[in-house]
């Protein structure tokens, strides 16, 4: 994946078991995103408007260079980062 400049960068806290990682995917969706599968070891792909996406490891690297954003971090325990590119 080529390296972009963040446009936003959001960290999600949780208590309970994938609390974090929820907040993180309702945010997405509630600011317009799609997100992909999770995939251990490897982020989740965004992208703005109403997508399908594949987990990152199925994902080509023109579709990986085509994201608007990913998800990372520790998704069972948290904490879990948006990161959303210029």
């Amino acid at each position: 994946m080529m390296r972009r400049n963040i446009k936003i960068e959001k960290v999600f806290e949780g208590e309970r078991t994938f609390e974090a990682l929820h907040a993180a995917e309702k945010w997405c969706i509630d600011n317009g995103y799609s997100y992909g599968s999770t995939c251990a070891c490897a982020p989740q792909a965004i992208k703005k408007g109403n997508w399908a996406i594949a987990k990152w490891k199925n994902l080509t690297p023109s579709e990986r260079n085509d994201i608007d954003g990913t998800i990372t971090g520790e998704g069972r325990q948290g904490p879990v980062t948006v990161k959303i590119f210029e």
